[in-house]
């Protein structure tokens, strides 16, 4: 009977880690619940300038989520206790109310905690997010 148990408790555990590890190396998307018509702005955060400057175009609003809604991200490590970023997206209603908050590290990697997510196409809309920064400095 002790045998039995023993084997029981083996494969329960075991059962545990396989399920952690696919859960882990799946792939993951963000903001799978922002309909992309529903945000009025993005607010961003310039981590480098401290700069913050506000994305009001409706197609690039549509173009930041869907990218980011469409990019396959893994879980590459924790991110709690982490400081700083590059770009701090706010992503607001009409009323003003963030819906969704991120952080772009660099071209390939988000951080929404407790997760950094890294995107192996570099796709990330890194540069655009540059582009819209320097053009808002000029402005």
């Amino acid at each position: 009977m002790k045998g039995k148990k023993r084997l029981f408790s083996v494969i329960i555990v075991l059962f545990i880690i396989i399920i952690g590890l696919v859960w882990w190396y799946s792939p993951v998307s963000l903001m799978t619940n922002v309909n992309s018509e529903d945000v009025s702005c993005i607010e961003v955060t310039g981590g480098n300038s401290g700069g913050v400057f506000l994305i009001t175009d409706t197609d690039t609003i549509v173009s930041i989520v869907t990218n980011i809604q469409n990019t396959p991200l893994k879980k590459s490590k924790v991110s709690i206790m982490y400081s700083g970023a590059l770009y701090d997206l706010s992503f607001k209603d009409p009323q003003g109310n963030t819906v969704y908050n991120l952080i772009v590290n660099d071209s390939s990697t988000i951080r929404k905690d407790p997760f950094f997510y890294h995107d192996s196409t570099e796709s990330i809309c890194f540069d655009l997010l540059e582009k819209l920064e320097v053009t808002a400095r000029v402005e």
